[in-house]
């Protein structure tokens, strides 16, 4: 198998390993995406559309943390799975946050929120 596969060189395993590490590291690209792609998954499913939600799959930035926990457990890079998990977590509950307060909205607009005295 090695003679199809070349092995990586102990320089493009360490640069593999940066590149994945500021990839799954959360910053304002991270959660910019994560909004939008919530934002278009919510209103995917409001409207019914499959293809919208879909298309909200392929905006979301969570498969980078998912990569950064599977090669850090496998590196046994204990910080870097810390970094990965918390980007993870945080992405989850955002998407998860401004879903709900979409659908809150949205409930409002087509029901009519009407307080009670």
């Amino acid at each position: 198998m090695n003679h199809w596969i070349e092995p990586l060189t102990l320089e493009r395993q360490t640069e593999v390993l940066e590149q994945l590490k500021r990839a799954s590291s959360p910053g304002f690209d991270f959660f910019l995406l994560v909004v939008l792609s919530c934002s278009i998954a919510t209103f995917g499913l409001i409207t019914n559309s499959v293809a919208v939600i879909i298309g909200a799959m392929l905006v979301a930035p969570l498969m980078s943390p998912i990569l950064g926990l599977s090669l850090a457990s496998v590196a046994g890079e204990p910080r870097s799975f810390e970094h990965a998990l918390i980007a993870l977590i945080e992405g989850a509950l955002l998407a998860v946050g401004l879903s709900a307060a979409l659908a809150w909205i949205y409930w409002i607009e087509s029901v009519g929120y009407q307080p009670s005295l």
